[in-house]
């Protein structure tokens, strides 16, 4: 699993100076006290791990909460006629509907982490161990809503995350949070899937005995980043009932704009292809509409492709996949049947 890192370069500066209502002055007073609370939050999770996945994913929520506090802080101090310390980001302009959208995005997402936070509670040994990664999942994924809602909402821009390093966890850990953060029905915290490595892509088997139905999937993780925000793994999934759905993760919060994804494709020396896809409950993913069949047929094929995603702020990033023809891949497509 790759962990993304918050970098940017740091200045003396009071360039962002600008007119901030009493109201919005206030609600960044709160946001700032919000945001202090979980970094207390974040600090005695870190102290209670020596190690591991758990404490990897809370040191990089603690990264994110850092940034979006020097932020605040910044623009609260800016608002306030003083010097201030800043971070050089590229200027956005709020956008109220956006981030009256996020608002909404941010209440499912504190729901989930809720609801995960409940089951780690009631949960023991190896079981125990998978909710509460899957916990600090969610909530890393609440503190990059956040980012994303800042931005839209005072125009406080953020610096893109780069790859900082791997984790010590497997791939198979890697797809399962994944797939968790789509928001979606499958539960790939089931410690008896059965994992498989099969040419560039990776096989999980999720068969139901008592109801006969078939949610395997495969996914193919990328080969090579060239922008920001960046697809991350490809799934292809069957949707036990006889079909089967595709859909892209990405490396950060895309959104949507319009409601949908725009993405661009290109399998090997092709013309490149663009399209709309639906946006997923949690803005980290984007799903195939099941009427465009030109990136089914290509994915068949076997061949290499480059996949762009343009999220709700307009940035693109672009990532190269290293596809081949594969069995599973074609046991999946054909509804696991």
């Amino acid at each position: 699993m790759k962990i993304r890192s918050l970098v940017g370069t740091v200045l003396m500066t009071s360039t962002l100076a600008y007119n901030v209502s009493a109201q919005d002055f206030t609600d960044l007073k709160a946001e700032l006290s919000s945001i202090t609370s979980q970094l207390e939050a974040v600090d005695i999770t870190i102290s209670e791990y020596e190690g591991g996945l758990i404490q990897i994913l809370a040191k990089t929520r603690k990264e994110a909460l850092l940034l979006s506090k020097v932020l605040i802080e910044n623009r609260i101090s800016a608002a306030e006629g003083n010097a201030s310390l800043a971070i050089q980001v590229p200027a956005v302009n709020p956008n109220e509907e956006i981030a009256q959208k996020l608002l909404g995005e941010l209440a499912q997402q504190q729901k989930a982490v809720d609801l995960a936070t409940q089951e780690a509670e009631s949960a023991g040994g190896l079981i125990k161990a998978l909710a509460l990664s899957r916990v600090e999942t969610e909530k890393l994924t609440l503190s990059q809503l956040q980012m994303a809602y800042l931005q839209a909402k005072y125009g406080i821009a953020f610096p893109k995350m780069t790859t900082s390093g791997e984790g010590n966890n497997t791939q198979a850990d890697s797809v399962s949070n994944d797939v968790n953060e789509v928001g979606d029905n499958s539960d790939t915290s089931d410690p008896t899937q059965d994992v498989k490595n099969a040419s560039k892509w990776v096989f999980i088997e999720k068969f139901d005995s008592f109801n006969d139905k078939n949610s395997s999937m495969v996914v193919l993780e990328a080969s090579g980043y060239i922008g920001n925000d960046d697809p991350k793994e490809l799934v292809v999934r069957c949707d036990a009932r006889g079909g089967y759905e595709i859909f892209i993760t990405t490396n950060g919060y895309i959104g949507a704009r319009d409601d949908s994804v725009p993405v661009r494709y290109r399998f090997g020396k092709g013309e490149p292809i663009s399209e709309r896809w639906g946006e997923s409950t949690s803005g980290r993913a984007a799903f195939l509409p099941k009427r465009y069949n030109d990136f089914r047929k290509n994915l068949a094929t076997g061949e290499d492709f480059i996949f762009e995603i343009t999220d709700f702020n307009g940035s693109r990033g672009s990532s190269e996949f290293d596809n081949s023809k594969d069995e599973k891949l074609d046991f999946i497509m054909g509804g696991c049947k």
